[in-house]
């Protein structure tokens, strides 16, 4: 449904109306998940997710997902940059669900632990030109930036820029530097040393997933850190459902309340799922660019 809200709201649409499926599993992108929030509730379909953004399973029944919130990244490189003594930033972004959480969830963990944010700039979803923002944000010479695009291609251009302008501060991001795509549109003389919080990180010493990781290697190559914790909560969800299943069949409602509380082993290690529907026992993982 291509990270899209009305992508996501017609394909529920057609699963839920057409199909008359009784479980979804997915999507990846929060927009598309919330385009759909509102017909799974109505229909109370079962849907298990792995969108970040807290809104997600806010006043809803029948959604769960077993990836962390953005509220948790937010404050944990919040609570990074702070630490390693980053107490006056700038922020370059641009106005999406996604990236919009992930920064009020940043700012307000910064500010209560004593930090500064001297300027902050928005852009446009589908801008590419950062320029005009990144000179604004030069003027109050931070010694650090923090910037975000929904895009890795984009979030790579957005650091290829900030280097070209002359800024020579630390550098801090978010999830879409696992990709290569984003390093090879950045440059990587651009993004050397660059910190950014990423999805949880797999343990291999948990055999579950080390067997899963081979298998997915095996079948379909190499995947990127953030593709691998996908892939594994994507297989963790599974057989989450499955177990259900077996127990309730397709009663969403006996479903629903199984999930509340449940606990599980799998490829992401061990983990619960709360009575919001959330994850509990999963962390971010902080990743620097070498």
């Amino acid at each position: 449904s291509k990270c899209d809200s009305k992508e996501g709201a017609n394909a529920a649409s057609k699963l839920i109306n057409i199909d008359q499926v009784k479980i979804i599993l997915g999507g990846i992108c929060s927009s598309e998940v919330l385009g759909a929030k509102e017909l799974i509730e109505a229909h109370k379909t079962i849907n298990f997710c792995w969108g970040s953004s807290p809104e997600i399973t806010k006043d809803s029944d029948y959604i769960f997902r077993n990836s962390p919130s953005d509220l948790i990244a937010g404050m944990q490189l919040a609570d990074y940059v702070y630490k390693n003594g980053y107490t006056q930033i700038g922020i370059l972004t641009v106005n999406d669900v996604f990236t919009d959480t992930f920064f009020n969830s940043f700012k307000k963990e910064f500010q209560v632990l004593g930090g500064q944010i001297l300027i902050e700039e928005n852009n446009s979803r589908d801008s590419k030109d950062f320029r005009t923002s990144i000179l604004k944000i030069k003027t109050k010479q931070p010694r650090a930036l923090i910037f975000l695009h929904i895009d890795p291609k984009n979030t790579g251009l957005m650091a290829k820029q900030i280097r070209d302008q002359g800024l020579t501060g630390q550098l801090f991001s978010a999830y879409t530097f696992s990709s290569p795509e984003a390093i090879e549109a950045a440059g990587y003389q651009n993004v050397k040393g660059l910190v950014y919080i990423d999805t949880p990180g797999l343990d291999m010493t948990n055999q579950t997933a080390k067997n899963f990781i081979e298998k997915y290697q095996s079948t379909y190559g190499d995947v990127f850190p953030g593709g691998q914790f996908y892939a594994a909560a994507a297989y963790d969800s599974v057989y989450l459902i499955a177990r259900t299943i077996e127990l309730c069949e397709e009663k969403t409602d006996c479903i629903k309340e199984i999930l509340k509380g449940t606990k599980f082993s799998g490829a992401l290690g061990e983990y619960s799922i709360d009575d919001n529907g959330d994850v509990v026992g999963i962390k971010y993982s902080i990743r620097t660019i070498e």
